[in-house]
């Protein structure tokens, strides 16, 4: 069985550090100082990775902005 490695951000229902680095354009710093703040959602440790509900953080990120 493959893993689509394709699907685009806006599909996905969980976004890694590197969807969210691409969708916003901000650091790894910046976007862990926003979640610090409280302004981004924590992420889910899944296994080794850290991931975002996608529905949370486009809800926050759209707060923000």
């Amino acid at each position: 069985m493959a893993i689509a490695t394709d699907v685009p951000v806006s599909q996905k229902v969980l976004w890694t550090l590197r969807d969210l680095q691409a969708l916003t354009g901000l650091c790894r710093a910046t976007i862990e100082r926003m979640v610090t703040r409280g302004e981004l959602p924590r992420p889910t440790k899944i296994g080794k990775r850290n991931v975002w509900n996608a529905a949370d953080t486009r809800a926050a990120l759209e707060a923000i902005t």
